[in-house]
């Protein structure tokens, strides 16, 4: 029962992944990055789609419990510049050489022995300034909630779409 609660959480993990990717493509189209080509009516029926999904892998988790997820990097598209690391240690060894950075954007479930509030925890130790955001496709009562709760940092649900991604980076940066 174990092995198949794990791979619900890996179908519901990939699901929660493509569903991010489509529906920030759908904003772009609907933004107008396609020159004004695609049809209104058909993007809006794809994100109605997209928000339907998204309760599949809600499911889908809450009968596994559990997560093996990679974080993923949607923020460029709106401006930023961007680091990644495959890993809380790598992401830790990338901030130390970086110096100033202004937001941690990282997944709750990472590989590796620490995950992505326990990285955020350690981050914020040896720069208190820096503001965090993290993600998952749990329900953010479900991922520590307290604990992200108690150090101040900012939760965006999975998936998610460029607006929602982009007012909660804005949050975090104004907050």
């Amino acid at each position: 029962m174990e092995v198949v609660g794990q791979l619900t959480g890996g179908v519901a993990h990939d699901f929660n992944n493509l569903l991010t990717v489509i529906s920030g493509n759908l904003h772009l189209l609907w933004e107008g990055a396609d020159g004004g080509k695609a049809s209104p009516d058909l993007i809006v029926r794809a994100l109605q789609a997209v928000e339907r999904g998204a309760d599949l892998p809600q499911r889908l988790l809450a009968f596994s419990r559990t997560q093996t997820l990679q974080p993923a990097a949607l923020l460029s598209k709106l401006g930023y510049q961007i680091i990644e690391a495959p890993d809380a240690k790598a992401a830790l060894a990338l901030l130390r050489r970086s110096g100033s950075v202004d937001l941690l954007f990282s997944d709750i479930a990472l590989p590796g022995e620490l995950n992505g509030t326990d990285l955020a925890i350690e981050v914020r130790a040896g720069a208190p300034g820096i503001k965090i955001v993290l993600m998952s496709g749990l329900a953010q009562s479900d991922v520590d909630g307290e604990k992200a709760a108690e150090h101040g940092f900012h939760f965006i649900q999975k998936p998610f779409g460029k607006p929602v991604l982009a007012n909660t980076i804005r949050k975090a940066l104004d907050g």
